[in-house]
């Protein structure tokens, strides 16, 4: 899962969830944020994959119980979906931003 860098697509995704989070506002549970965000990928013609195993790397050794995405957009971009009360610092965190996982950008929203 591995192609050139494109923030615009990342700038879409994100664009799209705060669309969302307009429309639907606080306080559900993520799977129907994730629905929705869904429904308008598909719409824009954006295609994604939802719940893909991410296997972790390690040596020559890969393991396929890694990190499950909530979406991958793409093969491109990662896509957790938060549902929180608050957005705390460590929600920010870069997706995993590690060299074991090869994708290009990860959006947290």
């Amino acid at each position: 899962m591995h192609t050139d860098s494109n923030p615009d697509l990342a700038n879409h995704i994100l664009a799209l969830a705060s669309i969302v989070h307009e429309t639907v506002g606080p306080g559900l549970d993520a799977g129907i944020y994730q629905q929705c965000l869904c429904i308008d990928l598909s719409k824009a013609g954006i295609p994604f994959a939802e719940h893909v195993p991410v296997p972790v790397q390690y040596n020559d050794a890969t393991f396929d119980l890694g990190y499950v995405a909530d979406l991958v957009v793409q093969n491109e971009v990662l896509v957790q979906i938060k549902a929180v009360e608050e957005f705390q610092p460590e929600d920010d965190q870069p997706l995993p931003n590690r060299p074991h996982v090869e994708l290009q950008h990860g959006v947290v929203r």
